[in-house]
């Protein structure tokens, strides 16, 4: 049914009745609306379980299709901007800009277009969308993409052995090959008696812990 309606060439063509069009397209708008009313239950499950339980059935790939359907998503409604009126406490409105093709219409122009605001009271749904719009915009993926690259997650050696690594190589077994660890920046923790005499090997110290087989490989 999907392949059907792509192939614009198949789905204009007479092989395909109205009838058949209407029901196709009725058939998708369906299943459209269906799992976005569900994603209010997603929401409420994924904040009932625990972080550790969602990790072992999200996917990178679940998470690359989650953007791409919310980019195609926020093309088609894009947000309202929302702005307080003025005189009125608690009350919002929505501005709306279009540039409206007047053709002909307007005197001494041809092919005339006019940006045009429409302002309107707006709805609870306009005001959330508007401020969940503007936080992820301003904050939640810039405050992910600077955690990525200079604030990376706290773990125990153990969790690193135990959880994250046979996650990590598990994926990295699809393709033949293990995960690369190693220490690369500076040690930062309480200093002892010996910090001193130790503090230039500790990368090192780190690099054996974390691969145990390099030291039994013979040098080169």
């Amino acid at each position: 049914m999907i392949e059907k309606r792509k192939n614009r060439e198949l789905w204009e063509s007479e092989s395909v009745g109205s009838k058949e069009r209407k029901y196709v397209d009725y058939t998708l708008r369906h299943y459209i609306e269906k799992q976005f009313n569900s994603l209010d239950h997603l929401l409420q499950v994924l904040e009932a379980l625990p972080d550790e339980q969602i990790k072992t059935v999200l996917t990178p790939e679940h998470m690359a299709n989650l953007l791409k359907v919310l980019e195609r998503s926020i093309k088609i409604i894009p947000p309202a901007i929302v702005i307080p009126i003025e005189g009125e406490d608690n009350q919002y409105q929505t501005d709306r800009s279009y540039s409206v093709d007047f053709g002909s219409k307007l005197e001494g122009s041809e092919d005339a277009k006019v940006w045009v605001d429409v302002t309107c009271p707006a709805s609870k749904d306009e005001i959330e969308y508007w401020k969940m719009f503007r936080f992820s915009k301003d904050y939640l993926f810039n405050h992910i993409f600077e955690d990525l690259t200079e604030h990376p997650p706290e773990c125990t050696l153990k969790e690193l052995n135990q959880d994250i690594l046979p996650y990590l190589n598990k994926i990295a077994n699809q393709r033949g090959a293990f995960c690369k660890i190693e220490p690369v920046e500076s040690v930062v923790g309480t200093p002892t008696k010996d910090w001193k005499k130790s503090r230039g090997n500790q990368l090192e110290q780190a690099d054996e812990i974390l691969n145990p087989k390099k030291r039994e490989e013979p040098p080169a």
